[in-house]
């Protein structure tokens, strides 16, 4: 656990308060995190996390109802899954290093991860002083503004849907909160059975022992 631990010290170094981090286990890490040495500072810079999306579905559904990116209020349209993008893009390596020599292989892959955070870089942004004469679908570099526009949209068109499903339904907001909350209680109350149940499962226990010993 040092190095993720490692990782989290060095993003609030660099980035300070209101980091949401993507884990594939952040579920259980932040157990470990909340008692390492820098438990007291990740309070403090209100680090919070979530489980990425495709991961998420293959933990249990309290887990989701607490971690999934669906259901945690900030993180907008982000799934958290570009390291499995990252990943898979780089299995393309395999056809021209298998056979190089451990120099050349270490050097594909050095180019390969330096050349992609640079696409990465450049991909993020788009430069203002072409938008007088130059639209903006032409550029590579848009997905900032790309991602704005969808999520525009989605407000816009779920919204509309949303709205209408509600006056059709009598429910609102609060409603779908407390509909969360409720179902995140019955799964946390599964856990242990009710004191009744418990009750009569030690009475038939006693009755079985009891009848046993005749």
């Amino acid at each position: 656990m040092k190095y993720p631990l490692a990782i989290v010290q060095r993003l609030i170094d660099m980035y300070g308060p209101d980091i949401c981090l993507g884990y594939d286990i952040m579920c259980a890490f932040i157990k470990t995190l909340t008692r390492s040495c820098l438990g007291s500072k990740v309070a403090a810079f209100r680090l919070s996390g979530v489980v990425p999306s495709f991961h998420g579905h293959a933990h249990n559904r309290g887990c989701q109802l607490h971690w999934h990116p669906m259901y945690i209020e900030g993180v907008g349209l982000e799934d958290f899954e570009e390291c499995e993008r990252t990943f898979a893009k780089s299995n393309e390596l395999a056809s021209v290093t298998r056979l190089a020599s451990p120099y050349h292989r270490h050097q594909h892959i050095d180019e390969h991860f330096a050349f992609h955070d640079q696409d990465k870089h450049a991909a993020s942004g788009i430069l203002s002083r072409f938008y007088s004469f130059t639209p903006l679908t032409s550029f590579k570099g848009n997905f900032i503004l790309q991602n704005y526009r969808q999520a525009l949209d989605r407000i816009q068109t779920d919204g509309a849907k949303l709205a209408a499903l509600s006056q059709k339904l009598g429910t609102s907001a609060a409603d779908y909160e407390g509909d969360l909350i409720a179902e995140r209680e019955y799964l946390q109350d599964l856990k242990t059975e009710p004191a009744s149940v418990q009750a009569t499962v030690d009475y038939m226990e006693v009755l079985m022992k009891a009848y046993s010993a005749k």
